[in-house]
């Protein structure tokens, strides 16, 4: 084993004899043989195969950086991809922090407040650039944005069937429209809008600033008349251009999108950066991605949390207007940052050192007006201030984050170290070959290991989210069909216990949905699913399934359902999110599945960062490697800079440290579950009384509290809670991954255990959870219980204080605030 493994793991040797002592067991072998079906379970020796040997630290590190230096740095700012220096205080104490980067989607407002602040601002630098009362915690990247942009304006214009697009867009972006529009039936118009413009059944219309070509023009016009035929107009804008230029909401324009990557974040060959998304209010509801807005918690101070939740693909599903489930987090919040650092003075000297307008409407109007702005220009004070934030937040560096379906390991040093070399930071995504050698060899190892854990025959990593996976393998499978003459078969059979981006992604690959039932243990329920397939044989395109499902189990009948869909004529799409289960122990590629997506971010050890970024590549099998779509993300190989993690994590790793991984994955997942089992019923088991990787614990049965009072009491133990009421209302699914020390997890035990007695002796604890430090230190204490059995429930000498008290969600929907429009020092 090499040292990194042993770092890496949470539990001892020693310790995890004790836990298979626990549960009655003498290996983890054993183990393994009770929760993996023996008809995909690979032998050891076939877990190792073409994989290296695992090394430490310094010898993987050493390893890339002779990989990296076959990178070479050219001066090239073009085509939206720009030269721009990072301030140090923004690389080392936020690109660099864990405090940072280990956070989770803050979807625990009471202790997200820090980063939620952060996306605040970011909201209200964009909407102050564009002149738009709404604006988005941002989106994957800029010619996403534009497509997300396209579909929005053609849900709203009824019947219409052409976009118009700039001749000078950048060509990516133009690619990227054209694959989300082809499976919608849009027409792209792309001509020259100086000259004569058709609008003729024309929804909406894409104006580059600067272009391709990098010319400046006024667009007053071309907007002028776009509107006298209803058309929605969307302009891609340099937010330097923007500094200097009349905000585009006051052209006319319906929505701005573009990229934030100047604002000091590397090109990175790609990615990842912020993209930006604003729009007029009539839209609030239609934006795609993540919005952070203001409410109130329950004693009456001032609070973020994500706003608009309901119109999201995880509650709307099939309804929803995008399968954006992510956003660009991490890389916000460095470009909210940057503007925070610089002001409005300062980023106005930056631009006009890049732009020399003439004959262009400049903007009047006073901006960025706001205290946050204005006050943070030294170093010191910008420092203090970030630090403030992160302390609000709960992180890895806090304790466990123990979310189902969210795979929260460790984030290793070494991993994160390469990504900030210049020699993958400083690279144009299209520059010529012969300058990009050291990231075709890292790409290329990568794609090769992936290959080999997953056990299919192609990789494309260009996706830079899940959801974008989703869509790159849906769009492969009809594209696979087309080519047979088979383009009628658009049908995809998606199960009742599928997470939300599924559907959302279905529609969007113009996929119609038809919903398979689950059994009472959580199964997919085989008999219908034969049924379904068989009645939509002739038009059947595929199913998507997750594996091990999101009820947390190995289906046994994975082989089944895959030989089911293929003898009706569909392909078989594995949803990937899961696979932190699987790795060394079973390859999807080589039991049925014809493509899979992979969570780089979750299963291979890229950083969450708060909600972003993240890779989704797609595995994929012979047969279908030639109908992968090119033109899923902006740059060709999706969010470069970030690759260089999972390579580090694999290379240290080795094929047995993976396999070892996986075994303790599910060693203290079903070690947690039989410590709990008396307390809190387990609601899904698979054969032999096991499950996978992750746990449901039912609170139903406990009418006097909620599920979501058990996860804001589990704050004041000093806890992130589980996943919340998913994929069953009513409850929270724990999975604590392999990193989690021994010690950790009995911690969290022994909470949820005195969490369990308070239920039945002062339910009050958790309905008045979480506790601020406000709170308890307040004169007067009308509580029935005292303030120790509020704040220190297990005298813990560690204290995370959550920064708020419970917020009011309803509130801040019905009051939607998403930028700042008062002193930010009312927040801090």
């Amino acid at each position: 084993m090499s040292e990194f493994v042993r770092r890496h793991i949470g539990p001892s040797k020693k310790q995890q004899t004790q836990m298979l002592k626990d549960l009655g067991l003498f290996s983890l072998d054993e183990l393994v043989n009770q929760i993996v079906p023996k008809s995909i379970l690979i032998s050891k020796e076939e877990a190792y195969k073409n994989l290296p040997e695992g090394c430490d630290e310094q010898q993987a590190l050493k390893e890339l950086r002779v990989i990296a230096d076959k990178n070479t740095i050219i001066d090239r700012s073009d085509l939206g991809y720009y030269e721009t220096f990072c301030p140090p205080v923004i690389q080392r104490n936020v690109f660099e922090n864990p405090a940072w980067y280990t956070s989770y989607t803050p979807y625990q407002a009471e202790i997200s407040q820090g980063r939620l602040e952060a996306l605040f601002n970011f909201q209200t630098l964009i909407t102050e650039l564009t002149g738009f009362p709404i604006a988005n915690a941002s989106l994957l990247d800029e010619g996403t944005a534009a497509a997300e942009a396209m579909i929005m304006s053609y849900g709203a214009a009824k019947g219409k069937k052409k976009f118009v697009v700039d001749d000078n867009v950048f060509p990516q972006t133009l690619s990227v429209i054209k694959t989300r529009a082809k499976p919608l039936g849009i027409e792209v118009v792309v001509c020259d809008l100086r000259s004569h413009v058709s609008f003729e059944d024309v929804f909406g219309m894409l104006i580059q600033l600067p272009g391709k070509n990098e010319e400046v023009w006024d667009p007053t016009t071309i907007i002028y008349t776009a509107k006298e035929y209803d058309v929605l107009v969307t302009v891609a804008i340099d937010p330097f251009l923007q500094v200097l230029m009349k905000p585009v909401a006051e052209f006319g324009a319906d929505i701005a999108v573009g990229s934030c990557q100047r604002f000091g974040i590397p090109m990175g060959n790609g990615g990842p950066h912020a993209a930006y998304f604003a729009t007029i209010e009539k839209f609030q509801r239609k934006i795609p991605g993540r919005i952070v807005g203001q409410s109130v918690d329950k004693e009456g101070n001032k609070a973020l949390r994500l706003a608009l939740q309901t119109r999201e693909q995880h509650i709307r599903r099939d309804k929803a207007t995008s399968n954006i489930c992510t956003a660009q987090a991490l890389l916000a919040v460095m470009a909210g940052f940057y503007a925070v650092y610089y002001g409005p003075d300062g980023l106005t000297k930056i631009a006009n050192n890049l732009f020399d307008l003439e004959d262009i409407p400049l903007r009047e109007k006073p901006w960025l007006q706001q205290e946050v702005f204005n006050r943070y220009h030294s170093e010191t004070e910008l420092m203090r201030y970030i630090y403030r934030l992160a302390k609000k937040d709960f992180s890895l560096i806090d304790g466990m984050i123990p979310l189902g379906s969210c795979t929260m390991k460790l984030n290793a040093a070494a991993e994160l170290m390469p990504v900030s070399w210049p020699e993958f930071g400083n690279i144009h995504p299209f520059s010529s070959d012969h300058y990009l050698e050291g990231y075709y060899e890292l790409i290329h190892k990568l794609e090769e290991w992936l290959c080999t854990i997953t056990g299919f025959e192609g990789m494309f990593l260009q996706p830079n989210a899940g959801s974008q996976g989703e869509y790159a393998g849906l769009l492969t499978i009809r594209a696979y069909h087309e080519s047979r003459g088979d383009s009628h078969r658009d049908i995809c059979l998606i199960p009742s216990s599928a997470h939300g981006t599924n559907p959302a992604s279905s529609v969007m690959a113009g996929m119609k949905v038809v919903a398979i039932k689950c059994k009472d243990n959580g199964d997919i329920d085989l008999d219908d699913l034969r049924e379904k397939a068989s009645f939509n044989s002739e038009n059947l395109a595929c199913i998507m399934v997750t594996y091990p499902s999101t009820h947390g189990v190995f289906e046994p009948g994975i082989r089944d359902i895959c030989d089911i869909v293929h003898e009706f004529g569909g392909q078989v799409y594995m949803d990937g999110a899961n696979l932190n289960a699987q790795v060394g122990l079973s390859q999807p590629g080589k039991y049925g599945v014809d493509v899979c997506h992979l969570n780089l971010h979750k299963t291979f050890c890229i950083p969450h960062g708060g909600g972003g970024p993240g890779v989704g590549p797609i595995g994929i099998k012979d047969h279908l490697i030639p109908f992968v779509p090119q033109h899923i993300s902006a740059a060709p190989y999706g969010s470069a800079s970030i690759l260089p993690i999972p390579w580090m994590y694999i290379r240290m790793m080795g094929g047995k440290g993976l396999r070892d991984a996986t075994e303790v994955a599910l060693l203290s997942a079903n070690w947690i579950a039989d410590q709990l089992e008396d307390y809190f019923p387990v609601l899904y088991r698979g054969p032999n009384n096991r499950i996978a990787h992750e746990c449901i614990l039912d609170i139903r049965p406990f009418k006097q509290v909620t599920a979501e009072d058990v996860a804001k009491r589990l704050m004041d133990y000093g806890f992130h809670a589980p996943t919340l009421s998913w994929p069953v209302a009513g409850t929270v699914m724990v999975e604590p991954t392999e990193s989690e020390s021994f010690e950790e997890l009995q911690r969290f035990v022994d909470a949820m255990k005195q969490i369990r007695q308070e239920i039945d002796t002062n339910p009050d604890l958790l309905k008045n959870a979480p506790h601020t430090a406000r709170c308890i230190s307040s004169e007067e204490w009308d509580r029935n219980y005292t303030r120790q059995q509020a704040a220190y429930p297990m005298n813990q000498e560690e204290k995370f204080w959550p920064a708020v008290a419970r917020i009011d969600n309803v509130y801040g929907d019905r009051n939607l605030v998403c930028s700042c429009q008062v002193e930010m020092s009312d927040y801090s």
